[in-house]
């Protein structure tokens, strides 16, 4: 073979050999670069997946934080809730149904010698400039004399056609609790349109309290469009003390929007319940599903005071939690106390 031909061969087949080995060596290479990268890829998600579960931790963690914050504030709410329900209960009857004060004696007997109708006459005077302490003084003065000063009210308020004489005759007839005014106080609550007149007599039957008046005030207690006159009706339920009347001031208080008129609907409820006659309070404090219900119940069967009564109120403070296990437990407080 011709030597030059050979020398040819030999360094093609150099150059090959050293190509193949370039791409095996360049394979390599790049293989390792890519698993290189692929570690490094590997590392900055792991580092990633890492970062994102410790911000998922710390998320959880300040969210746990927070629903204990909320629970606390939860927890001290309800707390305040029921020391204000406690409250509610103790101090109704005396901020919604205060007892007036009592008028100075020596001025009352200085007025009673006063005519009557001048009485009347300084009376007009009070409710126009809205004293209310004059009032019940010259009130007070009033009543030494009840027969004439009957006698003079009831003449005057049928001589006018004023209501806002009307009113305030109405107002002075109350002042007197005269059970023969009773009558009247009824037939107005039944036939008089105007509001402060309907208003005035549905606190005058609390004055002269009888039972014949329940009806219609229980009437008026669902169906008038005055809540002033609803909340006077209310109060004087209360004070009349038929059971007749549970049911309706229970329906006001769960469903009545106007929260004042609930308080009255609540405090002549908890004043007529009647003691040693559990009725219907153990079930409904037990089996209700309305918590309204059920704390009504218990501040009946507070009032009852029978066994049955008290065991029901052991049960709820031992086996309730909220606002009616705390309920249950003062009545137990207040009742241990009287004993």
């Amino acid at each position: 073979m011709n030597r030059p031909l050979t020398y040819v061969l030999l360094g093609v087949m150099v150059v090959f050999f050293a190509a193949v080995l370039f791409l095996v060596v360049l394979s390599r290479f790049t293989q390792e670069r890519q698993i290189k990268e692929d570690i490094e890829s590997h590392k900055q998600l792991v580092k990633e997946t890492n970062e994102e579960r410790a911000r998922t931790e710390q998320l959880a963690q300040d969210l746990l934080e927070q629903e204990n914050r909320l629970q606390k504030k939860l927890d001290e709410t309800q707390a305040l809730l029921a020391e204000l329900m406690r409250k509610n209960e103790q101090e109704l009857k005396a901020v919604l149904l205060p007892a007036p004060p009592e008028p100075d004696e020596a001025e009352v007997e200085k007025l009673a010698k006063l005519p009557v109708e001048e009485i009347v006459t300084q009376l007009h005077t009070a409710i126009e400039d809205g004293e209310g302490t004059r009032f019940l003084t010259l009130a007070a003065a009033l009543g030494k004399n009840r027969d004439e000063a009957f006698t003079y009210l009831m003449k005057a308020l049928s001589e006018t056609s004023d209501n806002s004489r009307k009113h305030h005759c109405l107002l002075m007839l109350s002042m007197l609790k005269d059970p023969r005014t009773l009558s009247l106080f009824q037939n107005t609550l039944r036939s008089e349109t105007d509001i402060l007149i309907r208003r005035a007599a549905a606190s005058a039957l609390g004055g002269v309290p009888d039972s014949s008046s329940v009806p219609i005030l229980i009437d008026v207690l669902r169906t008038d469009r005055d809540w002033h006159v609803r909340k006077n009706a209310a109060a004087a339920l209360g004070i009349i003390g038929d059971t007749r009347a549970l049911a309706p001031l229970k329906q006001v208080y769960l469903h009545e929007e106007n929260s004042m008129l609930r308080n009255y609907a609540l405090a002549a409820f908890a004043r007529i319940a009647e003691p040693g006659n559990p009725g219907e309070e153990p079930g409904i404090a037990r089996e209700s599903e309305d918590e309204g219900h059920r704390l009504i119940a218990v501040i009946g069967l507070k009032k009852i005071a029978t066994p049955e009564a008290i065991a029901t109120l052991q049960d709820l403070a031992n086996s309730q939690t909220g606002r009616l296990a705390d309920e249950a437990r003062h009545a137990l407080e207040e009742l241990s106390k009287k004993k």
